[in-house]
């Protein structure tokens, strides 16, 4: 198995809370309103990946259901969009805050060649470059 499950409970309830400001992740959220399945069919769920090599991979095979979160260091990862490639991206900082700032469809990024370098300067950025989305 590529990834494992999450270690520690308190990061991804910390993830869940903070996925109730996002409108396509939340609970009662806009991917609900009209389905055919419950928004209960589609439980937050996390891995954790601890090489870039394996995160690739990851992302490169296609993940398709809403709500499943990858955690790469400080990084988190949560797809908003069922049967999509569309990665909320979200990065703890010193302090315990925790900024959501970037949507990331990695597919496009793995096939220009440049997953590396990207997940390198999404690691190197600061709190404001995050927030400018300066990276």
């Amino acid at each position: 198995m590529i990834g494992k499950n999450i270690k520690l409970p308190e990061m991804e309830k910390t993830l869940i809370e903070k996925s109730q400001q996002n409108a396509w992740l939340k609970f009662g959220g806009v991917d609900f309103l009209d389905g055919f399945l419950t928004e209960w069919d589609y439980k937050f769920e996390f891995i954790e990946f601890d090489n870039l090599p394996e995160l690739e991979e990851f992302f490169n095979r296609g993940n398709w259901a809403i709500r499943s979160g990858v955690v790469y260091g400080p990084l988190c990862f949560i797809n908003q969009v069922n049967a999509g490639d569309e990665w909320w991206t979200l990065k703890l900082f010193e302090g315990g805050r925790l900024l959501a700032f970037e949507s990331i469809s990695f597919k496009a990024v793995i096939k220009e060649g440049k997953f590396i370098s990207y997940m390198e300067r999404l690691l190197s950025a600061n709190y404001e470059d995050c927030k400018n989305l300066n990276y």
